[in-house]
């Protein structure tokens, strides 16, 4: 075996065990994508309740 199949050898062994461990946290990182998208539009629904209300407030009291 030659030094460039070595170092080819080497580099395939810590790329496909670099790969498998990443894949063992596919799920727990789609997990936290959920989540944070909930929590962001969570966040919008507020801020857009929040809107509505204080434009209704407004119409009410230039009524008065």
């Amino acid at each position: 075996m030659t030094n460039s199949h070595t170092i080819a050898n080497g580099v395939t062994g810590v790329l496909a065990s670099a790969s498998g461990f990443m894949v063992t946290f596919v799920e727990a990182l789609e997990a936290w994508v959920r989540l944070s998208t909930a929590v962001v539009l969570l966040f919008v629904a507020l801020i857009s309740l929040r809107n509505l209300i204080r434009s209704a407030n407004e119409k009410t009291k230039n009524k008065q």
